[in-house]
This record gives C-alpha cells, sequence and structure tokens, in this order.
C-alpha cells in the first residue's frame, strides 16, 4: 500500500493499515520528517503509538523523548504538541491511531492519482475497496 504524502502537513506521510470510524478505531502509520512540529491537540480517544525509527517529544516534555523501540498510551482527552527534532537524521516512523483520518486520506489520494486506497476496515473485516 502506498503512503498518501504531504497528509497533515508537508513532510508527513501517512499509510492507513485499520479504520472503523463507527467504532472509532484507528491505526496508521506516519512518517514524519525532521522539524516537525504539529498544532496542539487531542484525541477523544486514546493513543498507542510504537516509534519504529527516529525520534520526537511532546512540546511540554522535551526531556521524554520517544525513540526507537518505545511504546506510548495516551489515555483519551490528554492535550499535546508533537515534535519531531530538527536534528533528527532520519524519518520519524510510527504507527498510531488518529481521529478523522479516513476523509482525508481518501481525499488526498484522489489529489495525488493513486488507485483508492486499500486498508482493513471495520463492519466485519471487509476492506476500503469492496
Amino acid at each position: 500500500m502506498p503512503f498518501v504524502k504531504n497528509a497533515l502537513a508537508p513532510g508527513i506521510d501517512v499509510q492507513p493499515l485499520f479504520l472503523d470510524p463507527q467504532n472509532g478505531v484507528w491505526a496508521l502509520r506516519v512518517i514524519f520528517a525532521p522539524g516537525i512540529a504539529l498544532p496542539k491537540h487531542f484525541h477523544t480517544g486514546c493513543v498507542h503509538l510504537w516509534t519504529m525509527s527516529g525520534s520526537w517529544h511532546y512540546a511540554a516534555y522535551p526531556d521524554q523523548p520517544q525513540t526507537a523501540g518505545c511504546y506510548l498510551y495516551e489515555p483519551g482527552g490528554s492535550i499535546h504538541q508533537f515534535v519531531t527534532p530538527a536534528t533528527n537524521r532520519e524519518g520519524t516512523d510510527t504507527f498510531m491511531d488518529a481521529g478523522w483520518i479516513e476523509a482525508m486520506i481518501n481525499e488526498l489520494a484522489r489529489q495525488q492519482g493513486l488507485d483508492k486506497v486499500q486498508y482493513i476496515r471495520g463492519q466485519g473485516g471487509s476492506y476500503a475497496v469492496d
């Protein structure tokens, strides 16, 4: 499955893996370029995030970097700002959940001329291409 390039902002590439908007469960692979700072935000549900390469931290906690092999659990409603240091020598590759991503991913994929994005979907384990 291809990555949707510059999905949330320039330098953020997203590969949707599982999207179930009815139950609020999402799994994404996201690669963040060095020097990314997302706006302060929160997720309505919990977040599980595994960092596979690179590093990142919350702006409020620069002394708690998440590096390759780190797993993070965040309860729903936590307010934070995600940052990848400009000094990173590689993209920060993560698996994560997200909220409103399905419509955005499909629209950006369409704009980039990609075929319909394929991922496992809720509602009985069907695929988005059905």
